[in-house]
């Protein structure tokens, strides 16, 4: 519980320093983005994309699969508390599924 607060707790506070360098860039006539970089508020980002990829940007609400195939995303079909959709994750670099859907379907045989 004490890691899971701390972890919020930093994100808030980066967030406040992100909008009050912002704010502050506009005031003063700098690049935000040059002050943070001084910060090394935006390098935990760099590195989390960096070892991770893009991340895939899903739905805010969870809606049943329509037959819109998004190209970017797993090839997985997913349920979701009882509707099925497709699964929101990126594709590995060689292939049509995720890595936890692939790793599904070489265990079990079906993602």
């Amino acid at each position: 519980m004490k890691t899971v607060m701390m972890r919020e707790m930093q994100k808030y506070t980066e967030n406040v320093l992100k909008e009050a360098v912002t704010a502050l860039s506009l005031e003063y006539g700098f690049k935000a983005e040059e002050a943070l970089a001084k910060m090394n508020v935006n390098e935990k980002e760099k590195k989390k994309e960096a070892e991770v990829g893009p991340i895939a940007v899903g739905p805010k609400v969870l809606l049943p699969f329509t037959g819109d195939i998004k190209a970017e995303w797993c090839m997985a079909m997913k349920q979701n508390h009882g509707l099925y959709s497709q699964c929101t994750s990126t594709k590995k670099e060689l292939g049509e599924l995720c890595k936890t859907c692939q790793h599904q379907e070489d265990t079990k045989g079906k993602p």
